[in-house]
């Protein structure tokens, strides 16, 4: 579930106003996020599962998945293999 634009504005606010030690909680929770939001995304792969992304330059690429490793998956284009991060795939 994605925030709504007044979540974020009241977020940005409140970033605003954290000291040093605030700044380093928030941190450690937002690494925590990224790495849940990463292990939804690997529980929901297999291999030969077909799936997106946006490479570099913006380009969309469409692959299969070849292999699920802990935090990145190989996904072959035709000829070329990528290495993508799980958080920059999604399901075709």
């Amino acid at each position: 579930m994605a925030l709504t634009k007044t979540e974020m504005e009241t977020l940005n606010t409140l970033l605003g106003k954290a000291d040093i030690d605030n700044v380093a909680l928030i941190y450690d929770r937002l690494k925590l996020q990224r790495t849940w939001l990463s292990n939804q995304v690997r529980r929901s792969l297999t291999v030969g599962d077909k799936v997106k992304f946006q490479g570099r330059r913006g380009l969309m690429v469409t692959g299969v998945v070849t292999k699920v490793n802990p935090k990145k998956c190989i996904v072959r284009d035709g000829t070329t293999s990528w290495n993508v991060p799980l958080n920059m795939l999604s399901v075709v």
